[in-house]
Parts: structure tokens; C-alpha cells; sequence
């Protein structure tokens, strides 16, 4: 990996830096394009990583079918029934990584809300997007620390029927034990993960929202059309996918893993 920018100049984000070139951005690329131009025939990388892109597809559609329970399964079903031309609001952590594994869809816009500590605000957002734009389709799919830390937006007595919300309740910040570093630490599952064993039906009932529970992929395929259709009571709906107690980290790492084994 190559680094362009005259700040910062050992700065790794991705912890595979080959060198830093201090010259501006658009410079470096500059330079990138104009040895493109004058070597086209030289770079087969477009050509090898669809190659990759194409095998890497029909490897995933063969590794998610053997998965079990788990945030990865519940993500693929998630992503494989999101209605074409809607808005997809996606929260923060775990969630946003899981829908990057997925090919994206082409008829639909994607935002996701990055607030000062990762989780905060994404409820909130998708909620001021849906007023905004009431005849669009809009679905928040959140993790359930994001949904807990921002649950006043359902407070709003302004809340869209055009939104629905998918909770992938996992029983905590389970980005920490995917990332390397916390698990480190004595405090790891107390305070980095915070383990919690609530539901969110509560939360429902109290601002009306309606709600359906979800703790196999038979139960998404049962409520599937009930969600998606039109709200009677001109409010948001929550379908609530409860994944506690699975080994959501360890059938991840056994996912790339998969990968790994095939190339």
C-alpha cells in the first residue's frame, strides 16, 4: 500500500503501508493516472481482480449456506430482502461490516450516520431522513446497543410510517470481539462489549411501534410480509433478530477463514 500526503507521514490506517510518497493526494494520483496512460498494457490488475470479485461471489454464496444462526446469516438474509429503490440506513460497529461482505444493491442509496463515539445518532437519522422524504421507503438496520443508546428518537411525536427498523440484537458491542485489542484487557466483556440480555419488545409497545421477533431464519421467512407492508397505525415498524448467546465472532473468523482456504 502506497501513502500519498506531506501530514502524518507514517500514519498506517490499514497496517499494510509499503512507503509514503510526501506529495499531495491529487498529485500522487495524478502521477497514477499518467503512468496508466502511458503503460496501458502493463497492469493486469482490473483483469485478476474481477477474476477475484467472480470466484470470491460464488465462493461466498457456498461458505454463508453452510453458516449457522448467527449475525453473519442473519445479515445475509437481511441484505438478500431489502426492497429495491429504498434508503438503507445502516448503524455503526458490527453491522456496517457484515453488509460490506455483501454485494451492493444497485437501486439502493446506503448512508450510515458516524457519530463521535461510532453508535450514537443512527436512530435519530434514519427517523429525520424518513420525515424528510416521506414517499421513499426508509430502513435503519441497527445493532441493539446502538438502538438502546438512542432510543428517544422514538420519543418524536413525528414519527414516518415510510421506516422500517431491523434490531440484530446480538447481547452487546460484539465489534469487540471481532477487532484484535480488547479481548487484552480484564474489563473486555464488562466494558467494551457490554453484555446485556434486554429486548426491545418493551421499547415498542411503548412508543407503538409494531413489533415482530425473529431467533431463526423461519421466523424472518414468516414475518417477512407483514413488516414490509403498509403500517396501520402511521407508525415505524421493528423486527427484532435475536442472535444472543451465538458464536456470532467465531462463525466470522471461520467465514474468512473459508476464503483463505480457496485462494
Amino acid at each position: 500500500m502506497i501513502r500519498f500526503g506531506v501530514d502524518f507521514p507514517f500514519m498506517d490506517t490499514y497496517q499494510n503501508l509499503r512507503f509514503t510518497a510526501a506529495i499531495p493526494a491529487c498529485k500522487g494520483l495524478e502521477l497514477i493516472q499518467e503512468f496508466v496512460e502511458k503503460n496501458p498494457h502493463k497492469s493486469r490488475f482490473g483483469f485478476a481482480w474481477k477474476k477475484v470479485d467472480q470466484f470470491g461471489s460464488d465462493d461466498q454464496k457456498q461458505i454463508c449456506a453452510a453458516q449457522p444462526w448467527s449475525d453473519l446469516k442473519a445479515m445475509e438474509f437481511v441484505m438478500d430482502v431489502i426492497p429495491d429503490y429504498c434508503n438503507l440506513h445502516i448503524s455503526n460497529s458490527s453491522l456496517i461490516r457484515y453488509a460490506l461482505l455483501f454485494d451492493p444493491i444497485k437501486t439502493v442509496t446506503y448512508w450510515c450516520n458516524r457519530g463521535t463515539s461510532g453508535i450514537d445518532g443512527s436512530s435519530s437519522t434514519s427517523v429525520g431522513s424518513a420525515v424528510a422524504s416521506p414517499n421513499e421507503a426508509h430502513i435503519l438496520v441497527t445493532g441493539d446497543l446502538s438502538f438502546f443508546y438512542d432510543s428517544n428518537a422514538w420519543w418524536s411525536k413525528h414519527l414516518p410510517a415510510n421506516l422500517r427498523i431491523v434490531l440484530v440484537n446480538n447481547g452487546g458491542g460484539d465489534i469487540f470481539n471481532i477487532i484484535p485489542g480488547p479481548k487484552s484487557t480484564k474489563q473486555w466483556k464488562k466494558i467494551f462489549v457490554a453484555e446485556q440480555e434486554l429486548s426491545t419488545e418493551d421499547i415498542a409497545k411503548t412508543y407503538q411501534l409494531e413489533y415482530f421477533h425473529a431467533s431463526s431464519q423461519a421466523d424472518l421467512d414468516k414475518h417477512l410480509e407483514l413488516f414490509f407492508a403498509e403500517s396501520t397505525n402511521g407508525k415505524p415498524k421493528l423486527l427484532e433478530i435475536n442472535t444472543m448467546n451465538e458464536q456470532n465472532s467465531a462463525v466470522l473468523e471461520g467465514y474468512f477463514k473459508s476464503f483463505t482456504k480457496r485462494v
